[in-house]
């Protein structure tokens, strides 16, 4: 059996060869939710959002979420050009 590969472009060839499309179909979808759940676990999450800008103190939200996101909409709503 040949090596798997990270990309998993080949996981279709670790069926044997005898199984039916329907089979290995099925077996990829058990594949991928197992490794989905493990991957989940071993990372404690898949996607961390992380922030562009420095948060240099508890008042930088103030600056960056209240009135920042207010001042940013207002922009788009009077020049949505």
């Amino acid at each position: 059996m040949e090596k798997l590969k990270l990309d998993l472009s080949n996981l279709k060839n670790a069926f044997p060869d005898d199984f039916t499309q329907e089979q290995i179909a099925k077996g990829q979808t058990l594949f991928l939710k197992k490794l989905a759940d493990l991957a989940h676990r071993y990372y404690q999450g898949k996607i961390m959002t992380v922030p562009k800008a420095p948060v240099l103190g508890f008042n930088w939200f103030n600056v960056w979420y209240t009135p920042g996101v207010s001042k940013v909409s207002t922009e788009i709503r009077d020049n949505n050009d």
